[in-house]
């Protein structure tokens, strides 16, 4: 394989050490990014857009890789059912996710 086209399909969010050796790569997820991922993926598309623009409010300049206008263009295609962001799911989190608490709460 050339390594350009590595270097495209890794930009697009593909493991290219998992699609080379059968082993994952890259960074673990902690259990707080985990929780906010799974929390995340269980969101309708416009609350995870809601979530996208929330976080590029909060993020340090220039730790955010894409603009609003980007968000936006995802909620308009969610609102006309042309695509979205993630899987169209209930728009809650699911009930069999265990509860998040925070560390100053246990």
């Amino acid at each position: 394989m050339r390594s350009e086209y590595l270097e495209l399909i890794a930009r697009h969010g593909l493991d290219v050490s998992y699609i080379l050796t059968g082993q994952r790569g890259g960074d673990r997820l902690d259990q707080r990014e985990s929780m906010l991922l799974s929390m995340f993926r269980a969101l309708d598309d416009i609350s995870q857009c809601t979530i996208l623009l929330s976080g590029m409010r909060m993020a340090p300049e220039g730790a955010v890789h894409f603009t609003p206008a980007a968000v936006v263009e995802q909620i308009v295609a969610a609102v006309q059912g042309v695509g979205g962001v993630g899987p169209a799911a209930a728009g809650t989190v699911h009930e069999s996710q265990p509860e998040f608490k925070a560390e100053r709460d246990v």
